[in-house]
């Protein structure tokens, strides 16, 4: 009887450490770098209004995020011109700190200071997560490489 009331709870553990949401969070962030066109309007998450899309988060003190800069911007650009929405979100540090990164990017990006997004998924910096119209993650990814082919097929983009 005893094994049996532990072996339970053991599977009740596992099920609550393991039990992966699959859903992509929603958040309205704010919208850093607009260009004229109001290409982006600072909601991210949900249901992806493209067939996939492609959610970036990176960090202010994160090396490996200013070392993966240049392929998040390579990435992004051949996956929107490939049709995929991909939002790239700055945070994980003091509002100054973020607004100072964001200037980086060459492109709109959205800022996470508060963490509200970071806090749904809490994921290492930088993460990659690829979404469906659904509204469901494809792939969820810490950390990057250095070649766009290869983060375009570990992401199934």
């Amino acid at each position: 009887m005893n094994k049996l009331i532990i072996i339970s709870l053991v599977a009740v553990i596992a099920f609550f450490v393991f039990m992966k949401d699959d859903n992509m969070p929603q958040q309205q962030l704010t919208v850093y770098g607009q260009d004229e066109y109001g290409s982006i309007d600072g909601r991210v998450g949900g249901k992806c209004p493209e067939a996939k899309c492609l959610t970036i988060y990176v960090a202010p003190w994160c090396p490996y995020c200013t070392k993966a800069k240049p392929l998040i911007e390579k990435l992004t650009k051949e996956l929107r011109s490939d049709g995929v929405e991909v939002a790239v979100i700055v945070g994980h540090d003091t509002p100054e700190a973020v607004e100072d990164y964001a200037k980086k990017y060459s492109f709109p990006v959205l800022l996470d200071a508060d963490k509200s997004f970071y806090n749904q998924k809490k994921l290492g910096v930088p993460f990659f997560i690829s979404s469906n119209n659904e509204g469901k993650i494809i792939q969820e990814l810490t950390g990057s490489s250095n070649n766009v082919a290869d983060m375009r097929q570990r992401l199934e983009l």
